[in-house]
């Protein structure tokens, strides 16, 4: 009788360990699922706005504009980039995006060019129809939330970017 509940013992403390080996892999693949979802939440907003960027670029006319007036142009895509989320309250700590308050503390940039130059590098000439603009909107330190999930990767933050390219609609060109 000694045997049997012996090996009872025994199936019971290989079931115990079975069972904390597979609960510690399903909870590591559950945070890692949060901490994908919130980055993908994230990137969709850095997307979104950058096609805000981008769309604005297109049809502003900048017939109207003058060579110093360029600079001016071109903030005004990136302010058009950041006011997409200015309803938002906080940052990432809480999943929601402001990122006007992420641009602020440079934890986000936005870079905008047309027909590949720099922004505030192109001429009035160069912002006509038909040209290609393109917004990058980039997190480079995105927040893992999961702080053994940094010892996995091998990083605490993740770098996400998104880039939109789109057409210029107006004015057309000399």
């Amino acid at each position: 009788m000694n045997d049997i509940q012996e090996k009872n013992n025994q199936e019971t403390g290989q079931s115990l360990v079975e069972v904390a080996i597979s609960m510690t892999l399903i909870l590591v693949l559950l945070a890692g699922l949060v901490d994908l979802g919130r980055a993908f939440f994230t990137y969709i907003t850095l997307r979104d706005a950058a096609q805000e960027g981008a769309s604005y670029a297109a049809v502003i006319n900048t017939r109207l504009l003058n060579s110093s007036d360029i600079p001016n142009y071109c903030s005004n895509i990136t302010d058009r980039v950041l006011i997409t989320t200015k309803d938002l309250d906080g940052g990432a700590s809480n999943g929601l995006i402001n990122l006007e308050n992420l641009a602020d503390a440079g934890e986000v940039n936005v870079e905008t060019t047309i027909n590949g130059t720099e922004c505030t590098s192109v001429s009035q000439a160069d912002i006509c129809i038909g040209g290609a603009v393109s917004v990058r909107v980039t997190y480079g330190d995105f927040p893992m939330t999961m702080p053994f999930m940094g010892a996995i990767i091998g990083s605490q933050t993740i770098p996400l970017s998104a880039v939109v390219v789109d057409t210029i609609l107006t004015p057309a060109c000399d």
